[in-house]
């Protein structure tokens, strides 16, 4: 779970109370937010609503894990916790090749702004994907606004975040989020609603006004090097309202039965 403080800034680990744990980290809970005023992200709250896309990679997870899981005679029963670790750990390894791909998103747009001198090449990140997404941020006509690279943020309305990137776009604001995704050649990216109600989500939260902000969403292959497509979203009211839905939800009996905003300050 992602959790921030009242100033935005991230709190993603918490150290164990047990002693004979000391120096390990665990995820922050509900409990954690109550007890320390923190403040759910945007994407967390997001979770509450049905995804199923995400669902149908987690049954091809553990399908691929099932297949390729050898049985060695043994009774069905007895497989299923390790096909079960085997999925999760499919899902990590995908998981973290779409952090990789971000991270190296991120590392350029610093590096083409002159904000960094320089940095490694991830070798599990295509040179095709980074050459390609230097001409598609050199053509795209922005301007980034300062520390607007991954910034982090708490408002007034109980929630929090990290945006990817904030600026302009030919003088009109824009806020941006990198987005990882498996492709098929000669199939298109699939653009969720949800990423609208994330980027929405993140404008108002930074005080910006949903008629006067562009959301858009750049969707990088992880499997065509190289392939990259953008989608500005329209009506980002309608989609600044179904957050807000979902947070209603998310801070009710049906969801984290939590209200961040009745919190003290």
């Amino acid at each position: 779970m992602h959790l921030y403080d009242r100033h935005g800034n991230p709190v993603y680990e918490m150290p164990y109370a047990d002693k004979k744990r000391a120096g390990e980290t665990r995820s922050p809970t509900i409990a954690d937010a109550r007890k320390l005023n923190l403040l759910p992200g945007v994407t967390d709250i997001l979770s509450i609503v049905d995804q199923p896309g995400l669902n149908i990679w987690k049954i091809d997870m553990h399908i691929l894990a099932a297949l390729t899981h050898p049985r060695d005679g043994r009774p069905v029963d007895d497989l299923i916790p390790e096909i079960k670790e085997n999925a999760r750990e499919f899902s990590r390894v995908a998981m973290d090749l779409g952090t990789k791909h971000h991270d190296a998103i991120e590392h350029e747009v610093m590096l083409m702004e002159g904000l960094i001198d320089g940095y490694g090449m991830d070798p599990d990140v295509p040179q095709a994907t980074i050459d390609a997404f230097r001409d598609w941020y050199a053509n795209a006509g922005l301007t980034l606004a300062p520390g607007g690279v991954e910034r982090s943020f708490a408002c007034d309305s109980g929630y929090a975040g990290r945006i990817d990137y904030v600026g302009t776009l030919d003088g009109t604001p824009v806020v941006i989020d990198w987005k990882t995704q498996k492709t098929i050649p000669g199939k298109r990216f699939t653009f969720y609603p949800k990423w609208a109600a994330q980027l929405a989500a993140y404008a108002y939260g930074i005080g910006m006004h949903m008629e006067n902000v562009h959301l858009i969403s750049v969707a990088i292959s992880s499997t065509e090097p190289g392939r990259i497509e953008d989608k500005m979203w329209l009506d980002n009211s309608a989609y600044l309202r179904a957050f807000f839905a979902a947070f209603d939800v998310w801070k009710g009996p049906l969801g984290k039965n939590f209200d961040p905003t009745a919190l003290d300050e």
